[in-house]
């Protein structure tokens, strides 16, 4: 990726909902929108097994239907079943530690709007290595025998960058720029404008909805490129 990403009341007097976006947002308006800047005293590595799963899988606790891992596009069930699942963190932490420190780190680690299901072995062959920007092509994959709902090649290119479904951009844009405003995590002028191009080209699905609305009743924070995506088109916020 580029150099930038190495080294609901609020909201509806804002907008009008369903309606095409007009007026501009300060950063600040965006963060409160969100629920603020989530922080936590502890840091990811130091939580609990069962303090990790409140961050994510409680939600998948009852399995919602077309529930689906990040990149791979397999059904949560079957990895679930087969022990094969882990969190995926977005951002990796390791940028996250690069950037943050304090009760800010320790909250951008855990901060569910940065975290996806993830097959086991997805998740390790992507470690920290940057996203594909330029649409390279899959130089190294895995061969799972795990049905897909999506037949794109999924891996590194030959610049050890990892090369998304089209499926998964949009999510991935939007918890991107989420992390950017929300705890100034940098992005160059290259990646904020692919990440505005994979939000817009890869819309919010219902999953995103229903992971947003949980995490606003659980832990009071959401992503608002998902709750209204049409600030993606807000110069002040993206560019």
């Amino acid at each position: 990726m580029g150099s930038g990403f190495i080294t609901p009341s609020l909201l509806e007097s804002q907008h009008q909902k369903d309606s095409p976006y007009e007026s501009q947002m300060l950063k600040e308006e965006f963060v409160e929108i969100a629920g603020g800047v989530f922080t936590r005293n502890k840091s990811w590595s130091r939580l609990s097994s069962r303090e990790k799963r409140s961050f994510l899988w409680n939600f998948y606790r009852f399995l919602p239907k077309d529930a689906y891992s990040i990149y791979g596009g397999f059904d949560v069930r079957k990895l679930k079943r087969d022990k094969l699942y882990s969190v995926e963190h977005i951002i990796p932490r390791s940028i996250i530690r690069h950037h943050l420190v304090g009760v800010q780190r320790n909250g951008a680690e855990c901060n569910p709007l940065n975290l996806a299901p993830s097959h086991t072995q997805l998740n390790q062959l992507r470690q920290n290595n940057p996203f594909d920007l330029e649409e390279d092509l899959v130089a190294r994959s895995l061969s799972l025998e795990y049905p897909s709902i999506h037949n794109d090649s999924v891996g590194l290119d030959a610049q050890n960058e990892w090369v998304l479904p089209a499926r998964s951009k949009g999510d991935i844009a939007r918890s991107i720029l989420y992390m950017n405003l929300t705890y100034g995590i940098p992005l160059s002028k290259e990646e904020r404008s692919t990440m505005k191009r994979w939000a817009k080209r890869d819309r919010v699905s219902n999953m995103e909805k229903q992971f947003n609305e949980w995490s606003m009743e659980r832990w009071a924070i959401q992503n608002p490129f998902v709750t209204h995506p049409d600030i993606i088109d807000d110069t002040n916020l993206v560019g």
